[in-house]
């Protein structure tokens, strides 16, 4: 994703973050230009199993 990076509520990683949040199986990482490694909150350690009903 391409993105004009700045911090606060309409950031990049805000953004990640609620993305992670409705994504609870999603594992999500962002590296900021400053180097600094994000890691957002997983809502499920693992993925669900798919029923075949």
């Amino acid at each position: 994703m391409k993105a004009k990076y700045q911090k606060g509520r309409q950031s990049v990683w805000q953004y990640l973050r609620m993305t992670s949040i409705v994504n609870p199986h999603a594992e999500i990482t962002f590296t900021d230009p400053e180097a600094k490694v994000h890691q957002g909150p997983k809502g499920v350690p693992e993925r669900p199993v798919r029923l075949n009903l």
